[in-house]
């Protein structure tokens, strides 16, 4: 389950971000993963709630025992291909699920210093501005 969980899952993650979503930075995909191990951690609020780390190991800790009772020969790629088509799914979901947050960032960022820059560019009109808190915001010159 480790193993799945913490190295063939970011791999299969890179593959997806180069593949299907044709990433090719490794800055960019490095950014995307830390996104999804974020979102698996359950640091990003209103995100789907079944993309947590404790779904996906439990999913794998099924398949594995289902898997494992049968007395026969085990073959990790026919694991992977045949019994893990849905935790695939439930990793691409996780690649696309990061990808739209990764984007939603830098949508932010941008818009944050934009505002950085404006303020920057205008001319103060007062030397001294005193904002009052109570239930709403009051200014006095």
């Amino acid at each position: 389950v480790y193993f799945i969980v913490n190295v063939k899952q970011n791999e299969w993650i890179y593959t997806i971000l180069k593949e299907k979503f044709f990433y090719e930075e490794e800055e960019e995909c490095h950014q995307i993963l830390h996104m999804a191990q974020e979102i698996l951690k359950g640091r990003r609020k209103g995100i789907a709630r079944e993309l947590t780390r404790h779904t996906f190991e439990s999913y794998i800790k099924s398949s594995l025992n289902n898997w494992l009772c049968d007395p026969l020969s085990f073959s990790f790629s026919s694991y992977v291909r045949f019994r893990l088509r849905t935790y695939r799914e439930m990793v691409a979901k996780l690649a696309e699920v990061a990808i739209d947050e990764y984007k939603l960032e830098q949508e932010y960022q941008m818009f944050i210093e934009t505002l950085r820059q404006q303020v920057r560019s205008r001319k103060s009109r007062l030397s001294c501005v005193h904002l009052i808190f109570d239930e709403s915001f009051i200014f006095y010159d």
